[in-house]
């Protein structure tokens, strides 16, 4: 019988498991690392463009803040031309019951060329056939309670022919300018209409 006696020691088989198990932890801990990293510089972008998009929308509340501090005179402009027109509106005068009143003044023969109204001031031109029928007609408007004034401007013979006798003198236009109470010309119309 023979013994075999070794007195070197017996080498352990290398643990290939281990060393596979560290490796497939060092690739693991990589890979993590890599997408934790990607994934840290990929929210510091969306902040920094958030932060930009916070600044920009920042801008703008200001800009809109200031655009409404500016407009508020517009605002007030627009008011005030409302009143106006609210008061222009309650001042309105029935301009056919107007041309009304002023035609059945007018002589036999006569007709209006030109009528302008502002404010209380109206300005009227009418074609006549004789001069005499323009200071008939402004003394019927002076007779008028509405009117407060009348001006004659002026008498313009229209001239059928070149040469000035009496037969060719045919018609004149007379200008007036004719100040109204609007008061007295409202009451007027309400007594009509009712």
């Amino acid at each position: 019988m023979l013994i075999e006696i070794n007195l070197l020691q017996k080498k352990e088989p290398k643990k290939k498991a281990i060393l596979f198990y560290i490796l497939f932890l060092v690739v693991i801990t990589l890979i993590l690392g890599i997408a934790l990293f990607s994934q840290y510089r990929e929210v510091t972008t969306d902040i920094k463009s958030i932060d930009q998009q916070l600044t920009a929308i920042q801008i703008e509340q200001k800009e809109f803040e200031t655009n409404t501090k500016t407009e508020s005179p517009t605002v007030q402009k627009i008011n005030e031309l409302k009143t106006f027109t609210d008061i222009a509106k309650s001042n309105q005068l029935d301009t056919v019951d107007l041309l009304t009143r002023l035609s059945k003044l007018l002589p036999t023969e006569s007709y209006f060329t030109d009528f302008q109204l502002s404010g209380n001031v109206m300005n009227v031109t009418v074609h006549i056939q004789k001069e005499m029928d323009a200071a008939f007609y402004y003394r019927h408007l002076l007779n008028e309670s509405w009117i407060e004034n009348v001006i004659l401007e002026q008498v313009v013979a229209n001239r059928t022919g070149e040469e000035e006798t009496e037969n060719q003198l045919s018609t004149y236009v007379a200008s007036y300018k004719i100040m109204i109470d609007r008061m007295t010309l409202k009451e007027l119309q309400k007594e009509a209409s009712e």
